[in-house]
């Protein structure tokens, strides 16, 4: 049996390793495989889930870096065995990637706390929280996989300083402290209950007759959306 097999479903990769495998070994295996694979993996963002070795979240997260550092795909998470919780990231990771084909994009995977601004000229793609206190601005669109508990600016470069109302702020969970589309305010109509975890649902923050809506994803939302997004 090879040391390292790698298999595609949804929108991630489930790697599984030989039975009794040390982790030395299989660190080593993963660079192996993802370096002699790498034009057939291609430049995808997508989940990955590990088999059949133990491994702690340091552990994860540096094979993650081995893949990543080896070819040219993107890992937005570390998947479990909670199919429920799989389906809503594969979703959201189709979601982002298909939008995304064609644009630049700032990508940052981790937690943005203690205070973080995260501000960019590109659309930004958060694979994490986004925590009370914290900032994400973007003279795009902003993707978070992950809670929005603190504020997001989209389509402004300098918070609302200059504004594009036609992008738009998605968010696995959608709690923000404060959330402006170019100089429209999105008026919160319940407390954030950052911490108090919720089923994941992705939800569509954008702007429809000068106000901030937010509506549960789907693909008819996107489609109308799409037309005003500017790449």
């Amino acid at each position: 049996m090879e040391k390292v097999k790698v298999k595609g479903y949804n929108s991630g990769l489930l790697v599984i390793f030989e039975n009794g495998i040390s982790y030395e070994e299989a660190l080593e295996a993963v660079k192996e495989k993802f370096t002699q694979s790498r034009k057939f993996f291609g430049s995808s963002l997508m989940s990955v889930r590990f088999q059949g070795i133990d491994l702690t979240v340091d552990r994860e997260m540096e094979l993650c870096d081995a893949i990543t550092g080896s070819c040219d795909i993107k890992i937005a998470c570390v998947l479990e065995d909670d199919e429920e919780k799989d389906s809503t990231f594969a979703s959201a990771i189709r979601i982002v990637d298909d939008i995304l084909d064609q644009n630049d994009l700032l990508y940052y995977r981790g937690t943005v706390k203690d205070g973080q601004v995260l501000r960019s000229s590109k659309d930004i793609v958060v694979i994490g929280d986004v925590n009370p206190g914290c900032s994400i601005i973007s003279a795009g669109n902003i993707y978070i996989f992950g809670g929005l508990y603190g504020e997001a600016y989209a389509g402004t470069s300098e918070k609302i300083s200059k504004a594009d109302e036609s992008k738009i702020v998605m968010a696995l969970e959608m709690s923000p402290e404060e959330l402006y589309i170019g100089t429209v305010k999105y008026n919160l109509e319940k407390k954030s209950f950052w911490g108090n975890r919720i089923k994941l649902a992705p939800s569509v923050a954008y702007t429809e007759n000068k106000r901030v809506v937010v509506s549960p994803y789907s693909k008819e939302l996107m489609d109308r959306l799409n037309d005003r997004i500017s790449r």
